[in-house]
């Protein structure tokens, strides 16, 4: 990683004389950025730009390079890397587009680049990416300009696939906080990945907070993984979000989790803050640059009363808490001048306080109360008029600063100004300023949010299921449905008891045995929806009944052209709530267990959850608790419901070959508090 962002010197290929070349815009980013190392362009022919040396190879430099840029066609990268690795340079970004971005997978160019660097022993970024930031070294890569003062120098890193987001990034917290530490645009990941620099940033002393903006997430279970062990706060930023399916698949499961399901199940289960915009990342940003908060009480110091109803709307709506203020304090807060004009309360209105260090004062109070978690002050700029006490901004940043320190508790500031000095006011401190009052309630919910996901990571622990049992295996001659139950049945997953039978003899001896009242299903290998090809019947209450549903089912079948592969009888269970159990086999995740409220409209619900199995019964306990979109599970449930999931994770983790699979319904009988699975569906890979 020194290589990376602590390299002696820097080689930057593909510089012309053409004035928007973009390998200039990197050596003058160096130049601007004050790099200390040296820094040498490749290009045609000798001579010099703004006192650097262009040479016509690698091979003419005489000075100590480490890192090589590259920024030429595509199909002269491998013959580069050559020359680099002959010079020793074992290090390269490869800025350079043109590969699996636009064939993916496909792309011959990307397999030969990634099998050339192999072979050659050379570690490199990219390609289709704007390299590394390191702001201690001065080193900074990317195309887009940084002019002097606009890169500043700060301790959180950022690791993203777009290089745009990049320069953005490095962009927004050098102004709305005290600037970037190190930077890594990862483009293509043919080489080097976000695990790589995960491992790298989590052991780095400079980096105290890791910004993370991920398109795909190929090796998703082990960046989960990693960032579960991360002893610095990592905020997710995952962008391009698959559409839900609404296809009809072979299974609801197919439809249902799809890629961003999954994503968001991961970063529940393993306490990961998700960002769901760029603002977001940078507003969480700004949030965990503040002291860690205890709770969700907040007290608010408001200059303004129509700004302080907005922070209580905003409270309520974010599921933060006006702290209750003892009238103590309240009376303490009156005696500062002209405050016993005002109506106290909390958002504590001090609008006819026209100083800035008495409401500095009352901030003072409402912090240091117990009940108080964080604090929050909005109070118009010094500036506003002549009858406000003109007080120097950085002082009250300070005051501000320290008594956050001295109470150990957060407090963001929000000024009632214009836009401008708002922005003047960012850009000449590293303290957050918040641009609204709601900004500022939203920050301590990040804050609290956080809290609450690293609480449930500690809660939740390392503990994971253990595959039990060996693969199933697989009959491809029998129908995937029958095969099903006998898979239920080795997990101790309990269902009702299933009887098959092409005869309609055998299923009218069974229903005799079951009892009556009965349902009827058909399996077909020319369906997978039974109900949505009319082959259910349910309540059949005697014999007669029972004959006439199997002789119409025949007829619908070969009406349909459909074939038969089995009846299937079982006894009707008695009416009560339904939940959906679902696991696929993810290319990027691996096994994924997904739960719902299930029913005949299990597709319509939006209310799913997602996990990577195998799950711990905390996280199974916190799947049940967090499960809306119906009715609530009775606590008297939640014993043997937290035993299936924990089974049905170990049946997904332990059956690789086992695609998808549908438990729908699963249903929790009211009369003696059971719960068992009606119907399962799956699907394996045959061969």
């Amino acid at each position: 990683m020194e290589g990376f962002f602590s390299p002696r010197g820097v080689a930057v290929f593909g510089v012309s004389e053409n004035p928007k070349n973009v390998a200039r815009a990197v050596l003058q980013n160096l130049q601007l950025c004050r790099y200390q190392g040296h820094v040498v362009g490749i290009g045609s022919r000798e001579y010099e730009i703004d006192g650097v040396k262009i040479l016509p190879s690698i091979a003419a430099v005489d000075q100590p390079i480490d890192l090589a840029v590259i920024i030429t066609p595509a199909a002269t990268v491998i013959p580069l890397m050559q020359e680099c690795r002959d010079r020793g340079i074992r290090r390269a970004v490869v800025m350079t587009a043109g590969f699996n971005e636009f064939k993916g997978g496909d792309d011959v160019l990307s397999k030969e680049v990634k099998a050339a660097a192999d072979e050659l022993g050379v570690r490199f970024i990219g390609p289709n990416c704007q390299g590394v930031i390191n702001t201690r070294a001065g080193l900074c890569l990317p195309f887009g300009l940084f002019p002097p003062g606009s890169l500043k120098q700060g301790d959180i890193s950022i690791i993203t696939q777009s290089g745009t987001i990049c320069w953005m990034g490095s962009s927004y917290l050098s102004h709305e906080l005290g600037g970037v530490n190190k930077v890594v645009s990862l483009g293509n990941k043919l080489n080097m990945n976000e695990i790589d620099f995960l491992d790298y940033f989590m052991g780095d002393d400079s980096t105290r907070l890791i910004l993370l903006h991920l398109e795909g997430t190929e090796k998703g279970r082990e960046l989960f993984e990693t960032i579960r062990q991360s002893p610095k706060p990592v905020i997710l930023f995952k962008t391009q979000i698959s559409q839900e399916s609404r296809k009809v698949a072979y299974s609801h499961t197919a439809a249902l989790a799809d890629d961003d399901r999954v994503v968001e199940g991961a970063c529940e289960q393993y306490g990961v803050l998700r960002a769901r915009s760029f603002r977001e990342m940078i507003d969480m940003a700004k949030a965990l640059s503040l002291k860690p908060i205890r709770g969700n009480r907040l007290g608010i110091i408001s200059a303004s009363g129509g700004i302080g109803i907005m922070a209580a709307d905003t409270c309520k709506r974010e599921g933060m808490v006006l702290a209750d203020i003892p009238d103590s304090c309240l009376e303490d807060i009156s005696r500062i001048p002209k405050a016993k004009l005002i109506n106290l309360s909390n958002p504590v209105d001090t609008g006819n306080i026209y100083d800035a260090m008495g409401q500095h004062r009352a901030l003072d109070m409402v912090a240091r109360v117990a009940e108080v978690d964080g604090a929050i002050l909005s109070q118009f700029h010094p500036e506003t008029g002549e009858y406000f006490e003109n007080y120097p901004v950085e002082d009250i940043i300070r005051a501000v600063e320290e008594l956050s320190n001295e109470t150990d508790k957060p407090i963001a500031v929000h000024f009632l100004c214009n836009p401008q000095v708002r922005e003047k006011m960012k850009a000449e401190t590293g303290t957050p300023l918040f641009d609204t009052i709601e900004d500022a309630v939203a920050a301590m919910k990040y804050l609290w949010r956080y809290r609450l996901l690293l609480q449930k990571r500690a809660r939740i622990g390392t503990r994971r299921a253990a595959a039990e049992l060996a693969p199933a295996v697989f009959d491809p001659a029998a129908h995937p449905d029958r095969q099903g139950f006998q898979l239920l049945s080795r997990y101790e997953i309990p269902y009702e008891a299933a009887f098959f039978s092409r005869s309609e003899e055998d299923a009218v001896e069974a229903a005799a045995t079951f009892g009556y009242p009965v349902a009827l299903k058909a399996i077909s290998p020319d369906f997978t929806h039974k109900s949505a090809a009319g082959a259910v019947v349910l309540g059949i209450d005697n014999e007669a009944k029972l004959r006439e549903a199997l002789k119409k089912m025949k007829e619908r079948l070969a009406a349909q052209g459909a074939g038969l592969s089995d009846f299937l009888l079982q006894r009707m269970a008695l009416p009560g709530p339904e939940l959906f159990l679902g696991g696929k086999q993810d290319p990027h995740y691996g096994p994924v267990l997904i739960l719902g409220h299930g029913g005949v409209k299990v597709e319509s619900h939006d209310r799913f959850l997602t996990a990577l199995a195998p799950v711990s019964p905390e996280t199974a306990a916190d799947m049940l608790t967090r499960l809306e979109g119906g009715p609530s599970i009775e606590s008297r449930y939640f014993p043997e419901l937290v035993r299936i999931l924990v089974q049905f994770s170990k049946l997904l983790c332990g059956n690789p070959r086992l695609e998808e699979i549908d438990i729908n319904p699963l249903r929790l009988l009211p009369e003696t508090g059971e719960v068992k699975a009606l119907d399962v569906r799956l699907l394996f890979q045959k061969g």
